[in-house]
């Protein structure tokens, strides 16, 4: 009788392994990180359910968690419970993991935005330990984390230019929600009264205030805008134009002096992309006369206050000490800056150094150039730039490559993410934004774009290839619409 071969016995699958390590981090993470007992079951039954579905469906996941991320219902509905998002976050990042090295064996390709990120958020803990208050930089830090891991999973779990595309629409549809909800609420008698006007504010506290909610939604409006100059249905369209006009209303009702005038910038960028530059100029100057007439009184005036702060340096008003403000602030920044010149005060130290060592007023920054000299130093300087100028230089390797091989939907996304890093710092003359996710996206974005599976790109020498071929290659016209 002829004996058997032994055969290698498996006593436990992977798809096993990561079922049971679904189930195991559903029922633990919750206990440390939900700080509501009633909603601890809820968190954890719906952990299991999502992170199951993750597994199967990676994708899916993610949708789910950029639902929280970008509506950020812990804040609305379920205030206090601060570890539903932690929970979910973290358990993403570790299926994440989990699926692409043990099921599909699949090796981490790092960019160097990955490098200029991990630099950043590496110098930010250096920045922690030297920070005049510690425990406040901490706090920032962890959302800094929060906020790698969001771009990680982005970054991984998209391989498709369908989900490339779901992905844009859910951050559009993100936004929609917050503008949406604070018109809504605005004509139902809930706004906020402030530098002598009523202004819309949305219902989530960390960016709900006017000036961030105004934000928020310029920031928006470059992938919106190029989604709709894309070849989308006619039903798409109509439903991406009704959102720009409730963009624009938002931000009208936040009454965002800093917004409406990203608006105008936003304008005369379009008009430098395309053709027909006087066409457009005169119908930009045409809606701008309607968008004026139609508003409210008070919004008029606020509008108009844009010029007068910078015409009349003698204004009392709160619009123009307000403005000026941001000039005393940065000069106490670069005063600050050159106390402490290598690693600054720390991140988020800014109204505590000036409360505490200045001996004025415990204010905020209110500018991005503020903000980085006197939080970070030099240090965070050249980190931050290096990030940004990477981010540049892909861009316009992105711009020079789909425009000679005729992809004209990243084409317009390679112009909203360049639009949408002016528009940052724009913005951050008025307002302190060096810890905002929009940087984090944008990187996503830029990532995704390098991923020849998703955008096609190829970035080994471009512009050889593109000359050695004998076909012709396809140029795309210049957005007229």
């Amino acid at each position: 009788m002829a004996f058997n071969e032994q055969q290698p016995r498996v006593y436990i699958s992977k798809e096993l392994l990561l079922q049971l390590a679904v189930i195991a981090i559903s029922l633990i993470l919750p206990l440390f990180l939900v700080t509501k007992l009633e909603i601890l079951p809820f968190v954890m039954i719906i952990g299991i359910v999502g992170l199951l579905l993750v597994m199967k469906q990676p994708f899916i996941g993610l949708l789910m968690y950029l639902i929280i991320f970008y509506i950020r219902p812990q804040e609305i509905w379920f205030t206090g419970a601060v570890g539903i998002e932690k929970t979910i976050g973290l358990a993403m990042l570790v299926l994440t993991v989990l699926k692409l090295k043990m099921v599909n064996n699949f090796r981490f390709k790092i960019t160097n935005i990955h490098i200029a990120i991990f630099a950043f958020v590496a110098l930010a803990l250096v920045n922690v330990a030297t920070s005049y208050w510690l425990s406040h930089s901490w706090e920032i830090w962890v959302k800094l984390i929060r906020l790698v891991i969001v771009f990680f999973c982005i970054v991984h779990l998209i391989d498709t230019e369908k989900q490339f595309k779901v992905f844009i629409m859910f951050t559009i549809l993100g936004t929609l929600f917050h503008a949406s909800s604070a018109v809504i609420r605005y004509y139902q008698g809930i706004r906020e009264v402030e530098m002598g006007i009523e202004r819309a504010f949305a219902m989530d506290t960390s960016l709900g205030d006017p000036n961030s909610l105004a934000a928020t939604v310029v920031y928006t409006l470059p992938l919106l805008f190029y989604y709709i100059s894309d070849k989308t249905s006619r039903i798409t369209k109509i439903f991406l134009g009704m959102t720009s006009l409730v963009f624009l209303w938002c931000i009208m009702l936040t009454g965002s002096r800093t917004g409406m005038a990203a608006v105008l910038v936003f304008g005369f960028m379009l008009i430098w992309e395309r053709k027909n530059k006087i066409r457009n100029f005169i119908l930009i100057a045409l809606f701008l006369v309607l968008a004026v007439a139609v508003m409210p009184e008070q919004y008029q005036q606020r509008f108009i206050s844009i010029e007068e702060v910078v015409e009349d340096s003698s204004d009392d008003s709160g619009a123009a000490t307000s403005a000026r403000s941001r000039l005393v602030f940065l000069h106490y920044a670069f005063q600050m800056f050159l106390d402490r010149p290598l690693f600054g005060f720390g991140m988020g130290n800014f109204s505590t150094a000036m409360g505490t060592i200045y001996g004025t007023l415990w204010l905020q920054a209110h500018s991005l150039p503020a903000q980085l000299i006197s939080e970070m130093g030099l240090a965070g300087i050249i980190t931050f730039f290096a990030w940004v100028i990477i981010m540049f230089r892909h861009l316009r390797r992105f711009k020079r490559y789909f425009k000679k091989t005729g992809n004209k939907f990243f084409y317009n996304m390679t112009l909203a993410m360049h639009t949408h890093i002016i528009l940052l710092f724009f913005m951050g003359l008025g307002g302190h934004n060096l810890f905002r996710y929009n940087w984090y996206i944008i990187s996503a974005i830029i990532v995704m774009m390098m991923n020849k599976q998703i955008s096609g790109y190829s970035p080994k020498r471009i512009e050889e290839n593109l000359e050695k071929s004998n076909t012709p290659q396809q140029v795309i016209p210049e957005i007229t619409e």
